[in-house]
């Protein structure tokens, strides 16, 4: 992907410090005009950094800046330096940002400051501490954004942006009342929003939402959020080619405005790549994905189900959207270890007008799934399964057998078999001539038959027998 990264060294000119421009940081004054002097000077200036030394410095009011490029704003540190709104809770519109806006911006980086949501809940929805909407080439690094209500950091319509080391609180916990998202990033009609980067973000009771091409989401940990998924990427026209990688999210609960329970991941995005990712002990599944070409590997899902009954990997259909197809679901590890409700590992789920197709389930390692290790839908069709593979030994003595088909045969107990499993039988000698084969008699139990297809009685004498049973489809 051709993500341009934003920092600090890549924003030149003079240094603007907003002291100068008449902000006190005391904690009480409206520093609001103050700070819009000492961006407009940095922009006159035709770039430079605009300095917050450490103090708290408050905005009654929204701060709007409009068409600016390559401007940095750099704090003296998280906790040190701390932008605070105090604005009314009906103030702000729809999906206004209550501390700073950039609108058709570029070039623009925020590092090293504390955005305080002050725990105000505006009447209107989708709002954010600070947000971007149209341009390019945005850069958060190292910040913070506490006592959060609504949404933390928002992206519209945009491209090249990265949020890299950022610390995001939400004020009393997860709630699924109404839409509430750490970092939200939203496609407009007209306009895809492309090639964002978020990592190494520590995230607690709000989740992620994002839309867009070429997002890499990587390394973030995010816990007990009560709203969407830990992370959801959007099913729409926009939304292609995300990849989540090493992420943990772990600890949603309840059921949200959407009477929809918060999974760690949700990813509708086709052609996405998840791996080695964590989700442990989330309101539903612990990953739940309907794109098509999907990879899904490597993640560890376990104890999930802790609101309703869950699932550690689910492939799902969205309504009006094409069923997940053509999909791989590799060497995860799906668990419960009796403290959640995880009912399966791997399962298939709300697809009654579309059909999964193609789909391979290989080696993924299941254990003590309180149903049972997979769930195949009736909708689900041309899919490759390879579950656990059994293997067991004996040593037989088969007495001579006679020729023109007549047969011995001994018994083998092999745990975990059970009817309908595929058996293979190897011998450590020569057969010569003779076949053979072997079926699962009862579970737990192989029988395997020596043939004589030849004219005349053969005697193989003592031989070890191993048998290979590879577990059928559900």
């Amino acid at each position: 992907m051709a993500l341009t990264k934003v920092t600090y060294s890549m924003i030149e000119g003079a240094a603007f410090n907003v002291l100068d421009y008449g902000a006190t940081g005391d904690g009480s004054t409206n520093d609001t005009a103050a700070i819009l002097a000492a961006i407009t000077a940095a922009n006159t200036a035709g770039g430079g950094t605009v300095y917050f030394p450490p103090g708290t410095y408050i905005f009654p009011s929204n701060l709007t800046v409009t068409s600016f490029n390559n401007i940095a704003l750099q704090g003296a540190g998280q906790n040190s330096t701390i932008l605070k709104t105090t604005i009314a809770a009906a103030t702000p519109a729809f999906g206004t940002a209550l501390i700073i806006s950039f609108v058709s911006c570029s070039y623009i980086s925020v590092q090293d400051i504390t955005f305080d949501f002050n725990s105000i809940l505006p009447t209107n929805s989708n709002c954010c501490a600070f947000g971007f909407t149209f341009g390019s080439h945005f850069y958060v690094n190292n910040c913070a954004v506490i006592n959060g209500k609504q949404n933390g950091i928002g992206f519209n319509q945009v491209s090249n942006f990265a949020v890299t080391n950022c610390y995001l609180q939400r004020a009393g916990g997860p709630i699924g009342s109404y839409q509430n998202e750490a970092i939200i990033v939203s496609a407009g009609v007209n306009q895809a929003v492309k090639d964002g980067y978020i990592a190494n973000n520590v995230i607690n009771g709000w989740g992620t939402l994002f839309s867009g091409l070429n997002l890499i989401i990587e390394s973030n940990t995010i816990s007990q959020w009560g709203y969407g998924g830990g992370i959801t990427i959007n099913s729409d026209a926009y939304t292609n080619n995300a990849i989540l990688i090493g992420n943990i999210c772990e600890d949603s609960s309840g059921v949200d405005a959407n009477a929809t329970y918060p999974s760690g991941i949700e990813c509708w995005a086709a052609q996405s790549i998840i791996q080695g990712n964590y989700c442990y002990n989330n309101s539903s599944a612990g990953i739940a994905f309907g794109g098509d070409k999907t990879i899904v590997t490597n993640n560890v899902c376990g104890n999930n189900g802790n609101s309703t009954a869950g699932i550690g990997i689910g492939q799902v259909s969205q309504p009006a959207w094409p069923a997940a197809s053509n999909c791989i679901v590799a060497n995860n590890v799906l668990f419960d270890t009796g403290t959640g409700n995880q009912d399966y590992g791997f399962g298939q789920g709300n697809a009654s007008t579309s059909t999964f197709v193609d789909t391979q389930v290989f080696n993924n390692n299941f254990f003590n799934n309180v149903v049972g290790d997979v769930q195949f839908g009736t909708y689900s069709t041309q899919n490759q399964f390879t579950g656990y593979v059994y293997e067991s030994s004996a040593t037989y003595d088969a007495p001579s057998i006679p020729g023109t088909g007549s047969d011995a045969g001994l018994s083998i107990t092999v745990a975990g078999a059970t009817l309908g499993d595929f058996v293979q039988v190897s011998c450590s000698i020569s057969l010569a001539g003779m076949s053979v084969t072997g079926y699962v008699a009862v579970s737990n139990s192989v029988t395997v038959v020596i043939s004589n297809l030849t004219g005349g009685a053969i005697n193989l004498g003592s031989a070890t027998y191993r048998v290979r049973v590879s577990q059928k489809r559900p």
